[in-house]
């Protein structure tokens, strides 16, 4: 966060696919919310696959894994808003907290995860109009500017529950087992991928079989297990590539590579470039 004392981030983005990274199946505590405004793509959102073009919101709950999975045009443009829910709630035995912000803190709410401009013309562009105020107030930051951004987030949600956008649901103990056990392994990922990480040690995490695990692997993000961990550690080689001068033998081993070769071949495969030639790129913008 920009600010850690109030846990709310803004982006822009105006991409071209050539220099997209891809986004592979990941997850986060905070709610997040993209007014995608030109171009498409698809995203995998709680396993399922929505494919989004221009003037369409995005909702994407607390720990929903999600990723994307490709963009279809030359060029991409939108907002992102990554807020912790908690700013949302008001006191303990506060009725609009216990009824409406606590089942979406808690996951126990289905949103609806995609709202185009010509599905519900009315509702999406309440909702947009309601972003770009948000935008607005945060670029002035005028006094008490974190109130004003409070209330509008609230008043997002108030309309998805007018809508229906927004309601509470019965989520199966089964349910619940599979959401933790994808969770556990994504933090596994995330925290070790510096490491060496074998499928035996991840699906014994989960205390499942190694044929279960990559069964259930595949379902819910599209990819075999290798494939995921190569994307999330030459995304992760990207970003040192572009903030640091670090060597790039030490970006290969720092990330998870045993074999300089190895990480050249994934690396291109995964960023259409190989990772000099990335770097030089991206320094020029």
């Amino acid at each position: 966060y920009d600010k850690t004392e109030f846990p709310v981030t803004f982006y822009s983005f105006d991409e071209n696919t050539t220099d997209y990274i891809p986004i592979p199946m990941h997850f986060h505590e905070e709610i997040e919310i993209i007014y995608f405004q030109k171009g498409n793509a698809t995203y995998r959102i709680d396993f399922s696959d929505y494919f989004v073009d221009s003037e369409t919101i995005i909702i994407i709950n607390r720990n929903s894994p999600h990723s994307i999975k490709k963009l279809y045009t030359e060029k991409t443009k939108g907002y992102i808003y990554l807020f912790n829910p908690n700013i949302l709630e008001g006191a303990i035995d506060d009725f609009c907290t216990s009824k409406y912000i606590a089942p979406l803190i808690e996951k126990k709410m289905d949103i609806m995860c995609c709202i185009n401009q010509n599905e519900n013309f009315e509702l999406f562009e309440i909702l947009k109009n309601i972003l770009l105020d948000i935008s607005e107030i945060n670029k002035n930051q005028n006094f008490a500017y974190e109130l004003r951004i409070k209330a509008k987030f609230i008043e997002f949600f108030s309309f998805l529950f007018e809508y229906n956008y927004a309601k509470i649901m019965n989520i199966s103990d089964k349910e619940i087992s599979k959401r933790k056990k994808m969770e556990k392994i994504f933090s596994f990922i995330h925290e070790n991928y510096k490491n060496e990480i074998s499928f035996e040690t991840v699906a014994k995490i989960i205390d499942v079989s190694e044929i279960y695990f990559g069964r259930i692997f595949k379902e819910y993000t599209g990819l075999k297990f290798t494939d995921y961990l190569n994307i999330y550690r030459t995304n992760q080689a990207a970003k040192i590539l572009v903030n640091t001068d670090i060597p790039i033998t030490d970006i290969c081993y720092e990330t998870g590579f045993s074999n300089f070769s190895y990480f050249i071949k994934t690396f291109k495969k995964n960023h259409n470039d190989t990772p000099g030639s990335y770097r030089k790129k991206i320094s020029k913008k």
